[in-house]
């Protein structure tokens, strides 16, 4: 979902809504921030 630049409500609302998953937004606002930080590390070592 983060490939599909789907921001962070957009991704909680589908993860409720369609998968049936329950879980906080804060949550989701945390792996965000650690998935993306990490893939901006990895492409700058490019």
């Amino acid at each position: 979902m983060i490939g599909r630049k789907l921001n962070g409500r957009q991704i909680w609302t589908e993860l409720i809504d369609h998968h049936d998953y329950l879980v906080t937004y804060d949550s989701i606002r945390h792996y965000m921030r650690y998935t993306r930080s990490r893939q901006r590390r990895h492409e700058q070592n490019r």
